[in-house]
């Protein structure tokens, strides 16, 4: 695939490891569950994105990182998780449409 196809890759995709944060935020955002396993500290976005809502799965280590991305896979099946798409949708209905955004601010008269 080419580098331009990327986005639309991650968003067909029905679950992600990645040790990138930018990988894993963009998953999130998508609705993709991701598991992120790095050691950096807690990046501004994640504590949006993994602790209060709960869309990326973090961790440390791949001593326990594999072990949830195997387990959450478990519980994902062929479908999605009914608690992870109740969290997701809920930060949908939370978060500003940055186009439409962008797009009204711009064509103002």
């Amino acid at each position: 695939f080419a580098p331009e196809d990327f986005h639309d890759l991650l968003a067909q995709s029905c679950f992600v490891l990645t040790e990138g944060a930018s990988t894993a935020s963009e998953a999130a955002c998508l609705g993709v569950p991701s598991v992120f396993i790095n050691s950096v500290g807690d990046l501004g976005n994640f504590k949006l994105l993994a602790d209060e809502l709960k869309l990326i799965r973090k961790h440390e280590s791949p001593d326990t990182g594999i072990p949830d991305a195997i387990d959450w896979l478990t519980v994902l099946g062929d479908g999605r998780d009914e608690v992870f798409q109740s969290q997701y949708h809920d930060f949908l209905q939370n978060s500003m449409d940055v186009s439409t955004y962008v797009t009204e601010v711009l064509t103002r008269s």
